[in-house]
């Protein structure tokens, strides 16, 4: 047989195959609820840091596009000593009231900076955003005191911390639970189709006058219509599971006479 498959084969096999493609989505949309369900909420809590200056002797002067370049430059440095063990040791030993410590606070951070911007976005996510705030503002604090030891200036502000107490709740930054039914639903959609165009693609049995036509590349010229006997007991118990496992296996665009 041919392998090509064209839009009529598809939709054929999406027919007979349908049941498969609503048991994936059933099954991928019940593990994407169950897991919407089970998974534990995370907020996200975040301060920023911005550079004033390369160094104390260029505080006073107006503002220089070297110097800001050299700034995004630094930016880069400060982004890779947030989250070494001097900063996180610092947190943990100043303090001990979050109970965590210095690679428990390093997973939950990420630093970011941008291209364009003399600003250093500091983030933390935790089960509370209480602790989630309080974390980000003292690793804040840390940092801008390592940065100083080790480059004996103070050019880094806090433009911003986190709120601990904020006036509205936070939400969490979890997916929500219609967005992963949403999900589950189109990739189990599309893991079922793409089982049955597998199955399709290597099933070589022929069932209709395409598959004939496919197979052996002519026309058929008469179609002989599957004859059953009205009266099942005259036939025998054998001929009978022969029958039902044929008729399992037939084109239902076959006629069937009784």
């Amino acid at each position: 047989m041919q392998e090509e498959l064209n839009l009529l084969d598809i939709v054929i096999m999406l027919r007979r195959r349908w049941w498969l493609i609503v048991s994936i989505i059933i099954v991928g949309c019940g593990s994407a609820y169950g897991y919407g369900r089970m998974q534990t909420p995370m907020y996200e809590a975040s301060s920023r840091l911005i550079i004033t200056s390369i160094g104390d002797e260029t505080a006073k002067k107006p503002i220089d596009p070297q110097v800001i370049q050299a700034n995004l430059l630094m930016l880069q440095t400060y982004k890779d000593i947030v989250r070494t063990p001097n900063v996180m040791k610092k947190v943990v030993k100043e303090n001990p009231e979050l109970g965590l410590s210095a690679g428990q606070i390093s997973s939950k951070l990420s630093v970011s900076t941008s291209t364009t911007s003399q600003v250093l976005t500091i983030a933390a996510r935790d089960e509370q955003y209480k602790r989630a705030a309080h974390i980000v503002n003292t690793v804040s604090a840390a940092f801008i005191d390592e940065a100083g030891r080790l480059y004996h200036s103070h050019n880094l502000e806090v433009l911003y911390s986190a709120e601990e107490q904020p006036e509205y709740t936070p939400q969490s930054v979890n997916i929500g639970k219609k967005m992963l039914l949403i999900v589950g639903f189109v990739l189990s959609a599309m893991c079922g189709v793409g089982i049955c165009v597998l199955l399709q693609y290597f099933d070589q049995s022929i069932r209709t006058e395409r598959d004939v036509t496919r197979a052996f590349g002519l026309s058929t010229l008469i179609e002989v219509p599957l004859l059953i006997d009205s009266d099942p007991h005259k036939r025998n118990r054998h001929d009978w599971l022969n029958f039902k496992l044929r008729g399992a296996r037939e084109s239902r665009d076959v006629p069937i006479q009784k």
